[in-house]
C-alpha cells in the first residue's frame, strides 16, 4: 500500500496532533507550559491565543491546503536553525532539566520532523485525476 498525497497530509496533521496532546500531557508533568506554577498573565494570554492558530494550522495541512503546509515547514526549519544557533551559542550550557523534559523535547522533534518528512512528500506525489463527465 501507498500513501497518496492526501494520505501524506492526514498522517502529517493526525501526528501534529499527537504530538500536541502528547506535550500537554508532558508539560503536566513538568509543571511547563500552561502548567507552570508562576506563569505571568501576559504569558498565559499568548499562550491562550496561540493554542487556535497552531491547532487551526494542523487542521488546515490534513484538509491539504498547501499554504499551510508550506508556513509549517518554514516554521520548523526556522526554529531548528534558531534552536542549533541558541545551543552553539548559548554560555553557559543550561542545567538538565530532568529525563521527562528531555523526553518531551526529542518526542516533539521526532513527531515534527516526521510531519515534515510527510508533507513534503505530499509536494512530490501526483494529485489523484479529476474525473470529468459531459
Amino acid at each position: 500500500m501507498t500513501l497518496t498525497r492526501h494520505g501524506c497530509n492526514v498522517l502529517a496533521s493526525a501526528l501534529l496532533f499527537l504530538g500536541y496532546g502528547y506535550s500537554t500531557v508532558l508539560n503536566y508533568f513538568t509543571r511547563e507550559g500552561f502548567f507552570a506554577p508562576h506563569l505571568p498573565p501576559r504569558t498565559l494570554l499568548v499562550l491562550l491565543a496561540s493554542l487556535p492558530v497552531v491547532l487551526g494550522l494542523y487542521y488546515l495541512i490534513g484538509r491539504g491546503k498547501r499554504w499551510a503546509q508550506v508556513l509549517f515547514v518554514a516554521l520548523y526549519l526556522l526554529s531548528l536553525g534558531v534552536t542549533a544557533w541558541q545551543d552553539t551559542h548559548r554560555f553557559p550550557v543550561p542545567a538538565f532539566r530532568g529525563e521527562l523534559q528531555l523526553v518531551n523535547e526529542w518526542g516533539q522533534l521526532l513527531l515534527h520532523g516526521a510531519a515534515v518528512v510527510l508533507i513534503l512528500l505530499s509536494f512530490f506525489k501526483q494529485a489523484p485525476a479529476q474525473e470529468t463527465t459531459r
